[in-house]
């Protein structure tokens, strides 16, 4: 070993960690910066899910980047995530010639990226923001595939959050706006022509408020109410449905925080949709529908004490950067729908 033999050069000291008990990650000015690429493989035995089955490898290429400011006022995260999923070939065509209910080429990507901000106004009161995008395809076997497909059509949804937040003592008041806009490509035929997807694209517009308070350390309970409506291009799509619709949920239960190692929520949530009628020459379709669901959900969250460098998804309205090893999380979801 160098610096433990006669003759041998002296061994070079190692820097001293000047934060040694950091974040794990790389700093770029003030900027803790985290990446990483993930590589998975695999066998399907029907990937396109027509009835026809025919099992292909599939592998999975998933790179993902994490941007965290380090400041003392103010915060700004960058959350950006991908994938691609790949086969190893075509599903082949009906040999009766009748158009397959998958697509030939399977092969599906993915990415879902959002920045958030928040600006400290004051102690109590912060602005916040959120942009997003979000590039997918259907999963197979959705009904809104096409039979005879050369591919998934592409959809991009672009949308932003933009809200306040407000602490009155123990009394925490929080509220915003979301717009987001969903656009499909066109669908690519197996005999080379193309099918518009216009129907499909919509825009969609809501705002969601919450009410909470400290009662004691570790719990926290809340009141949360949420409203959206979804527009379409075009008010029948293909089939001649109306698509339009108006939707929300109101919930309300208590976050609770036994320790830093266990934490989660609780709560009751009553959803509620109302849709437009299929058709204007439907007969016997009452002229809006309506669905109501009443669910509770339970999560917990547990946190190793081992220091690595994952983190935990920041959730809108984002009120801290924060750092942590992994996390295990369980939910319970029981619901009642009529």
């Amino acid at each position: 070993m160098a610096g433990t033999v006669p003759g041998q050069p002296p061994r070079k000291r190692l820097r001293i960690d000047d934060d040694p008990f950091g974040a794990v990650g790389d700093y770029a000015g003030s900027f803790l910066i985290k990446s990483a690429v993930e590589f998975s493989g695999g066998y399907e035995t029907n990937p396109g899910r027509p009835r026809c089955r025919k099992a292909t490898p599939v592998y999975v290429i998933a790179p993902e980047f994490l941007a965290v400011s380090d400041w003392e006022r103010h915060a700004l995260v960058a959350d950006l995530r991908g994938s691609f999923s790949g086969y190893g070939g075509n599903l082949a065509p009906n040999a009766d010639g009748t158009p397959l209910a998958a697509p030939l080429d399977i092969d599906r990507p993915n990415f879902i990226g959002h920045i958030d901000g928040r600006l400290d106004v004051t102690r109590d009161t912060r602005l916040l923001g959120q942009g997003r995008l979000l590039v997918s395809t259907d999963n197979p076997g959705s009904p809104n595939v096409q039979a005879g497909l050369a591919r998934y059509p592409i959809y991009t949804t672009v949308g932003g959050t933009f809200g306040l937040d407000q602490n009155f003592n123990r009394l925490q008041v929080s509220g915003g706006a979301t717009v987001d806009r969903t656009d499909y490509q066109w669908s690519k035929l197996t005999d080379g022509t193309s099918t518009s997807n216009d129907d499909r694209n919509f825009n969609q517009y809501g705002g969601v408020g919450r009410i909470s308070y400290d009662l004691m350390p570790g719990v926290k309970p809340f009141v949360e109410e949420q409203a959206d409506k979804r527009e379409h291009d075009e008010y029948l799509d293909r089939n001649g449905y109306a698509r339009n619709s108006t939707g929300g949920y109101v919930k309300g239960g208590s976050s609770f925080e036994f320790s830093r190692l266990l934490f989660g929520e609780i709560c009751d949530r009553l959803r509620r949709a109302r849709l437009c009628r299929s058709a204007p020459a439907t007969a016997g379709w009452p002229a809006h529908l309506g669905l109501a669901d009443l669910d509770r959900d339970a999560a917990d969250h547990w946190q190793s004490s081992i220091p690595t460098p994952r983190s935990p998804r920041p959730r809108w309205p984002a009120r801290q950067a924060c750092w942590c090893a992994p996390i295990r999380s369980r939910s319970i979801t029981t619901s009642a729908a009529g």
